[in-house]
């Protein structure tokens, strides 16, 4: 409760709280632990509401009270019961407001402050009097040095390692006690295969497929606005455990080579992107489409997606091919009769992961007809290589 008026510039007051519940009956915590936690988290919003308040940005004063508590009274860990409910949730925006969500999402503030100076929570809340929450969240991941869809895909990482996935001295330190994530998808796929899905501006699907482990496989996520949208792949072994997440921005590819697939895999679509307007309500946000191409690979790498293409305004194929090494590089589109219709001499090109991709129009600049088509890719220090493409003209 306010009291009494201390100054006016800036406006301050003293206040008090007042506790009148025996923490008897249907309550996670109990007695005394449950007095010392509920006085902590009251306490940081008397201290949250010295900053500012916004009813849209409650999300933020009710994940950092969590925060808070748990940071006072570690070892009392009310902050579990809000998890469950959370895990099942990953895939609607961190900042929901629904009278639990917003409790749970106090476990993005342990991963972001876990290795970081505590103080980085306070320049947020300075932040927060002259900007939404969101913001000042963005704001305050990226001054640190990080981008904040990169900030949010790595979040979403360490909550893969939780219960008996949990790996002792990484994550979350008391991920043990963690449920594990809800699958959007959890069944055998055959390689050469497409996922088409949808998912909200910040958050996730998480995905559990049985993959051919024969095979090494290349995952590309492709979406509208592409730079926000981080892809995560992690090997499950035979034993269930998991092994070392990847994240690829944009339209890299995953790579799992056959020597490390089990014959599961786990993938993660995030969506790092801030909303347009972070006034609007986060159940009411659009949700945006992606697709997942799964494709088998050789060890060399070589695909070329989406195929089949259809040829509009803006489309285009991707080619990408892996080098072992820097090497001069040329591509050319064949007709299916053999003839050429397209040739680019790439010059020389990095090792590591490339990225050509053609728009569908002849060296005269014209739009091929329907019809399959061969790309060729030729190094100069390797063997050629060939990979069909439908293209399709509305």
């Amino acid at each position: 409760f306010s009291e009494n008026a201390v100054s006016s510039n800036p406006l301050r007051y003293t206040a008090y709280m007042k506790v009148d519940n025996n923490f008897v009956g249907p309550y996670f915590t109990h007695g005394l632990d449950a007095l010392r936690v509920t006085i902590a988290h009251e306490y940081f919003h008397a201290i949250q509401f010295a900053y500012a308040y916004r009813d849209m940005d409650l999300f933020f004063f009710e994940m950092s009270s969590v925060w808070f508590e748990d940071l006072a009274y570690d070892g009392v860990n009310d902050y579990l019961q809000y998890l469950p409910k959370f895990f099942r949730e990953l895939h609607f925006p961190l900042h929901l407001q629904n009278n639990w969500h917003e409790y749970g999402a106090a476990l993005w503030l342990k991963y972001w402050l876990a290795h970081r100076d505590l103080r980085s929570l306070r320049r947020m809340w300075e932040k927060l009097q002259t900007m939404a929450a969101l913001k000042a969240i963005q704001e305050e991941v990226q001054e640190q040095g990080v981008e904040f869809p990169e900030a949010m895909a790595e979040f979403y990482s360490w909550c893969l390692y939780t219960g008996p996935r949990h790996q002792a001295g990484q994550y979350f330190p008391e991920a043990e006690a963690y449920p594990t994530v809800s699958y959007r998808l959890e069944r055998a796929v055959p390689v050469d295969t497409t996922i088409v899905d949808s998912v909200r501006a910040l958050s996730a699907r998480f995905y559990l497929l049985g993959i051919d482990s024969r095979k090494s496989i290349s995952v590309i996520l492709n979406a509208s606005d592409q730079p926000f949208w981080r892809i995560l792949g992690v090997p499950q072994k035979l034993s269930g455990t998991l092994g070392q997440t990847v994240a690829k921005k944009g339209p890299s590819p995953y790579l799992l080579k056959a020597s490390d697939n089990e014959g599961s895999v786990v993938l993660v679509a995030v969506n790092g992107a801030l909303p347009d307007n972070v006034q609007v309500p986060a159940l009411s946000l659009p949700l945006k489409k992606y697709e997942i191409a799964i494709n088998a690979i050789a060890d060399d790498f070589f695909s070329v997606y989406p195929n089949p293409l259809i040829v509009n305004d803006g489309a285009a194929l991707r080619i990408a091919f892996q080098l072992e090494q820097s090497d001069d590089v040329q591509i050319s589109i064949f007709s299916e009769q053999g003839n050429a219709i397209f040739h680019r001499d790439m010059g020389m090109r990095q090792a590591g992961f490339n990225q050509f991709n053609w728009d569908g129009k002849t060296d005269e600049g014209e739009m091929v007809s329907s019809g399959i088509y061969i790309v060729l890719l030729k190094p100069a220090q390797g063997a050629a290589q060939a990979k069909k493409v439908a293209i399709i003209r509305p």
